[in-house]
């Protein structure tokens, strides 16, 4: 895991400053002052060795996104940029980082067969499975203590289920719960910052749910992978070129697709990583806009709010969608 970079103050040369009744105020408030930062910045290097003693390892890009935004550092994921899960098959390099990890966090084996052998030998404290039956089985244990507002619930047996807001927040809730499981020390840290981020992402769900009861989005997509998405957002296409798995569907569901552009009642096509280009091509010319979706979460830069930029480009490519009609 990449290092932090801190400077802990109790490696630095002590302060020889005499304290006594002698010494002037403003010095007495310079030392009281150095004392803040000196707690500050103790508990910040406290904070920082804690992270870099975990080696966390995640699969996909929207899960190392999560990582990063709890503050848990930022590594790459073990699917590159590039590759979808869909095409993806581990190296030897892969398989040291599982073997060598405190925490693999993962989908479970329905969505990411290639781990099932290797995650069959890795200890049970020592790997999440973010499944949406088992997210969603802990939140409703977790209302039963705590009053929560409304919660769309999960698109259970998605292969997509990252892109729910509600699962991305649950899948955030269990990491906290599992790194301070690992390493009690980061509790107070990793509770005020996941605070933080619920409450931003859950006020950016809202404001999403409001555009799309306002603006009705006529859009087809290529690949069946939105669900979760729409679930959320009480929205619903008018039909896909690909199923879930990334398999072109029929020629029956080809023709019904057509029908609908052909009648003026599609107003683009969503167009994901795994679009296939003859096809992109073959609606292009019935003059209906492709507008890309990053449904794996490739552009975003690993920085600061990476979930919600996450979302807030899924939503914004929606929109777009309408504004291309609407022109």
């Amino acid at each position: 895991m990449r290092a932090l970079r801190y400077v802990c103050l109790s490696k630095l040369p002590s302060s020889r400053v005499d304290m006594s009744v002698s010494v002037v105020p403003s010095v007495r408030k310079l030392a009281a002052i150095a004392g803040l930062l000196f707690g500050f910045a103790s508990a910040a290097c406290s904070y920082a060795q804690s992270i870099n003693e975990l080696k966390l390892v995640t699969s996909i890009r929207p899960l190392a996104l999560m990582q990063a935004d709890l503050g848990l550092g930022w590594q790459e994921p073990l699917v590159p940029v590039g590759v979808t899960p869909h095409d993806f098959s581990l190296r030897a390099s892969h398989m040291k980082r599982l073997q060598e990890a405190d925490l693999v966090i993962w989908l479970g084996p329905e969505i990411e067969p290639y781990l099932t052998k290797i995650m069959a030998r890795k200890a049970d404290h020592q790997q999440l499975i973010l499944t949406a039956d088992r997210l969603a089985e802990e939140h409703e244990e977790h209302e039963e203590h705590e009053e929560h507002g409304d919660h769309a619930g999960h698109d259970h047996g998605s292969l997509h289920p990252w892109a729910s807001p509600d699962f991305a927040r649950d899948a955030m809730a269990a990491m906290v719960e599992k790194a301070i499981a690992l390493e009690p020390t980061l509790e107070n840290d990793l509770a005020a910052r996941w605070q933080q981020l619920e409450a931003k992402l859950l006020q950016q769900e809202a404001q999403w749910q409001q555009y799309f009861k306002q603006h009705e989005v006529a859009y087809i997509t290529y690949h069946d992978a939105l669900g979760p998405y729409e679930t959320s957002m009480s929205i619903t296409g008018l039909g896909s070129i690909a199923d879930e798995s990334g398999s072109q569907s029929g020629v029956k569901n080809l023709k019904q697709i057509f029908d609908l552009i052909e009648a003026d009642k599609v107003a683009c096509i969503l167009v994901d990583a795994e679009a296939n280009q003859a096809l992109l091509n073959k609606v292009a010319a019935q003059g209906i806009e492709a507008v890309e979706i990053d449904l794996l979460a490739w552009q975003v830069k690993p920085g600061e709010d990476n979930l919600w930029r996450y979302f807030d480009g899924l939503g914004k490519s929606l929109e777009q969608c309408e504004l291309a009609h609407n022109h």
